[in-house]
């Protein structure tokens, strides 16, 4: 994903960050995707990868709380703070 990025703070815990594009619509591909297809697939990777795990997720363009977890909900996914 040119043009995006995602980070990960490596402590006694695992702390991984989400950009905006997975906080919107991770299935959707949008302007700034160079490859769209291998956005979608990296979007949806760290959702399943983090969803219902006691990890705290840092979600960047958050208002107040920004960190919480991933929570399945159906078919979808859901930040709980």
């Amino acid at each position: 994903m040119i043009g995006r990025f995602r980070f990960g703070v490596k402590s006694r815990h695992r702390l991984p960050g989400m950009g905006a594009s997975c906080q919107a619509a991770p299935g959707r591909a949008n302007r700034f995707d160079a490859d769209p297809e291998q956005a979608r697939r990296t979007r949806r990777r760290f959702l399943e990868r983090h969803a219902d795990r006691p990890v705290l997720v840092l979600g960047t363009h958050f208002a107040t709380p920004t960190g919480g977890r991933i929570v399945r909900d159906g078919k979808f996914w859901r930040f709980e703070a």
